[in-house]
């Protein structure tokens, strides 16, 4: 889901902050550390990582399951800047998170879509891993104070020695939303699990009377999925299309110069990788740090600051996250801008 074209995107940021000098005078430089779950479980491999490359941060492009056994890992050593779409709340000492989360993109979407289109019963399902259930805990009570909430299910998922765990956990998703009352859902699904939601609820008819909202459906979904099973699929990204990029150049001809026309095309998900190395140099400009302490972090969310992603001016400020949304619906396999969100 986030490589090869979020670690692409991630190289041009580099690429164009060493075009402008670099970061406090100094070469901004990328070093792939493969982590995850089985890399995790002794403490010091990726202590040990960050060591043998001399780095002075780290930024994170796995699930927030893995993002907190990456802070927990690292305890403070180095600052953790964390990009994809996330569930929100405080943020860690020694961490800045900018992704997506339910108040800047999924509750905004929500609304418009209840004054607009009258979509006012939802379904949340989902796994239960932290993404989805903190999502889910984060949606649900704005959804039950408006009268809008039909149920949550959200379904225990291990892939670890289970080959057979995606199409059964899909299944059941389905068939909750089959069984539901609800004329909407919230699907909090990513990658092959999201692409094989839509075939199934295309398969059984469900597309033409429940409409999806799938804060993770991106391009590569959407190709994964097929034609025939996008109908009434809703999703949100800050879009290109409305021409905010970095140095009010194209982005997507920054990013073909670089690496050739024929690459992988970066998606919604895959724009965080030029977020995280964007936000990362802005930190450390600001701080005048190289490697940032947890305090330079924790005072640089109080006070608040900016800084330019793919698509526009981004604002942190304490746990709160400001950056153009739009709402997107789908025709075949390919993105079409309904409305700005606010």
């Amino acid at each position: 889901m986030y490589t090869p074209s979020f670690a692409m995107t991630a190289e041009l940021a580099m690429h164009e902050t060493n075009a402008r000098g670099g970061v406090l005078g100094r070469e901004v430089e990328l070093v792939p550390i493969r982590v995850g779950p089985h890399a995790l479980r002794q403490v010091d491999e990726l202590t040990g990582a960050l060591e043998r490359a001399q780095a002075d941060g780290i930024i994170v492009c796995h699930d927030s399951h893995v993002r907190e056994l990456v802070i927990d890992s690292l305890q403070g050593r180095a600052p953790v800047f964390y990009p994809p779409i996330w569930e929100g709340g405080a943020q860690r000492r020694g961490v800045i998170c900018t992704g997506e989360d339910s108040g800047s993109k999924i509750w905004p979407a929500i609304r418009w879509l209840a004054e607009h289109a009258s979509a006012t019963d939802w379904m949340i399902v989902g796994t239960d891993y932290l993404w989805p259930s903190g999502t889910a805990i984060a949606v649900e009570p704005q959804l039950r104070a408006m009268g809008w909430w039909h149920g949550t299910h959200l379904v225990p998922y291990s892939l670890l020695d289970d080959l057979d765990g995606d199409e059964r956990v899909v299944r059941q998703l389905v068939d909750a939303v089959d069984a539901s009352s609800a004329s909407c859902v919230l699907v909090l699904l990513h990658g092959s699990q999201m692409a094989m939601f839509n075939r199934e609820f295309a398969v059984r008819g469900l597309d033409s009377r429940v409409l999806r909202f799938a804060p993770m459906a991106d391009e590569s979904v959407l190709l994964a999925s097929g034609p025939e099973t996008t109908q009434g699929l809703l999703t949100a990204f800050g879009s290109l299309r409305d021409g905010a990029t970095v140095d009010g150049r194209d982005f997507l001809e920054r990013y073909r110069a670089l690496h050739g026309a024929i690459v992988p095309t970066p998606t919604g998900v895959t724009l965080a990788g030029y977020e995280g190395v964007a936000v990362a140099c802005a930190v450390v400009e600001r701080t005048g740090h190289l490697r940032p302490s947890s305090d330079d972090l924790a005072s640089m969310r109080e006070q608040g600051f900016e800084f330019e992603a793919p698509t526009g001016r981004v604002t942190v400020r304490g746990d709160l996250v400001e950056r153009p949304m739009n709402l997107l619906g789908v025709d075949g396999i390919e993105l079409v801008h309904i409305a700005a969100l606010s």
